[in-house]
């Protein structure tokens, strides 16, 4: 376990010193120092990040900037609109709104504690909306199910068997119609098994609306989330490739513009 943390960590510092140089090592030692908040500023940037060391907003940041996840040029009309559904701490969002600074990015996070930091993280971009709410198939409140996890893995549910807070959840119609959405060109989904609930109930109005979906699958928390989403997604043809530990999924321009 210890060797493969160092080699992690060496691999880390290696590929951050590849992409940013002497600023790279700076970013390695920062991010591995002592606990608290650490302040990452990414050459090129026009915001610096904010991650809680010892926590895995390490991770899902390094995941991005130093071992590529989104590296694929998505397609993002002039006018476009990204969704990023279970933002976190922002760092998604952020990558987004440098890359498709023309695009409208609205930014989902249900816990309290990200979502600080996700409006913190995302402060510098004028095309970023941060709401605190999670994705789910209908307008309502819904129950945090395992208090007792790290804000990454958080959970939420219908279930009232919980001790857990109360959260707003918001359905994707609704959602296009409060900001005068007709197409997504990416729809980045993280909902720690939520995708299992999004797929499976009054997604017919909108699931070809998406151009594309940047998924992550949950199956391991909650058997039958991947299922939920192909047998969503009916007969229609897709492209479909691996980044990272998302699932991308490009729908043909035939099933987007027949809706």
């Amino acid at each position: 376990m210890l060797i493969n943390l160092a080699y992690i960590q060496v691999l880390t510092c290696l590929r951050l010193i590849y992409f940013y140089k002497f600023a790279g090592l700076n970013i390695f030692i920062k991010l591995f120092g002592k606990k608290g908040l650490a302040e990452i500023k990414i050459p090129g940037n026009k915001q610096k990040f904010y991650l809680r060391k010892g926590t895995s907003d390490i991770a899902v940041f390094t995941s991005v900037y130093a071992f590529n996840e989104f590296k694929s040029d998505f397609s993002v009309s002039e006018k476009g609109v990204i969704l990023d559904c279970g933002a976190n701490i922002g760092i998604s969002t952020a990558y987004f709104a440098e890359k498709y600074p023309h695009a409208l990015i609205i930014a989902l996070e249900p816990s309290s504690a990200s979502f600080e930091l996700l409006k913190k993280n995302t402060q510098s971009y004028e095309n970023v909306v941060c709401l605190q709410a999670a994705v789910w198939n209908d307008n309502c409140e819904l129950f945090l199910q395992n208090p007792q996890d790290e804000d990454w893995a958080l959970r939420f549910g219908e279930s009232k068997n919980s001790t857990g807070d109360l959260v707003k959840a918001i359905s994707i119609k609704e959602l296009m119609r409060q900001y005068n959405i007709n197409k997504i060109d990416v729809m980045k989904i993280d909902i720690e098994g939520s995708e299992k609930d999004l797929f499976s109930l009054n997604f017919q109005d909108w699931i070809y609306s998406v151009n594309t979906y940047l998924i992550e699958f949950h199956d391991a928390v909650l058997p039958g989330c991947s299922s939920a989403f192909y047998r969503a997604l009916g007969g229609v043809d897709f492209v479909q490739s691996i980044l990272g530990e998302k699932v991308v999924v490009q729908l043909s321009p035939s099933a987007v513009s027949s809706q």
